[in-house]
């Protein structure tokens, strides 16, 4: 039989356009990386710098802090032992001030001395001249000038106020003042205790009565017309004849009215 003749292989050859083209490539990307490479270099240098200039600025500031810590620790040590010599000067001044105060006391004194002596000086005038008409008496002056400076009431407006002040004035009685003394003591006079003393009249005698006539009691409403209603309950008996008793009692006052 006979046999095959064996095939060989060849081994082609390119092209030479498209070894052409190849190299055409390799020429352009060349360039591009090279500028990359550059690029990559310029930024590693301006890093570089950098880090240099933030080693200086970190060593400026270390330097800076060094010096702030000295000149703290020399204020602080220079303030003790300045200290004392501080409260030396105080304590001057006090002085100081002390001895303007005494001073000021002092002529203060004087004056008011001087001040006395006059008015003694033209008591004594004025007592020597008067010694033989009457003779003076400075503690009635006194006496007077206390009773000008009574209490002087507060202007009331309800009924509670009322009964408060003429339990007041009661109570003065009690413990042995007059009327008129009991008046000036509360600072109310006679008339107004007078014209309102049916209102705790009332209260003390007939509770019931009261607490409805105070029920329609409104605000704004006048107490002389609270009292005129109070005034024709405590004529009617038996409100009367028990008001009568516990005047005789001491319990109310006694005020005569006039008719």
């Amino acid at each position: 039989m006979a046999t095959e003749p064996e095939r060989k292989t060849v081994r082609k050859r390119a092209a030479p356009h498209r070894l052409i083209a190849d190299d055409n490539e390799e020429t352009a990307q060349a360039p591009t990386q090279q500028v990359t490479i550059n690029k990559l270099k310029d930024e590693i240098s301006f890093l570089k710098s950098k880090v240099d200039f933030l080693e200086d600025k970190c060593k400026d500031v270390e330097n800076e802090r060094d010096f702030l810590r000295s000149s703290l620790t020399n204020a602080l040590s220079t303030k003790e032992t300045k200290a004392p010599k501080r409260s030396i000067e105080i304590t001057d001044s006090s002085d100081e001030d002390n001895v303007r105060a005494e001073k000021k006391k002092y002529r203060k004194g004087s004056k008011k001395t001087k001040r006395d002596d006059s008015s003694s000086s033209s008591f004594q005038s004025s007592s020597s001249s008067d010694s033989s008409s009457t003779p003076h008496k400075p503690k009635k002056y006194k006496k007077g000038m206390k009773s000008q400076k009574c209490a002087k009431g507060k202007r009331v407006f309800l009924p509670e106020q009322v009964i408060g002040r003429y339990k007041k004035v009661l109570k003065y009685l009690s413990k042995g003042a007059t009327k008129t003394e009991a008046y000036k003591k509360c600072g109310v006079d006679r008339k107004t205790i007078v014209d309102s003393s049916a209102i705790a009249e009332l209260e003390a005698c007939d509770t019931t009565a009261y607490n409805q006539l105070r029920a329609a009691f409104k605000k704004g409403q006048k107490l002389s017309d609270f009292a005129d209603r109070c005034k024709q309950l405590c004529t009617q008996e038996p409100v009367r004849s028990a008001i009568e008793e516990k005047k005789k009692n001491g319990e109310l006052i006694d005020i005569l009215q006039k008719k």
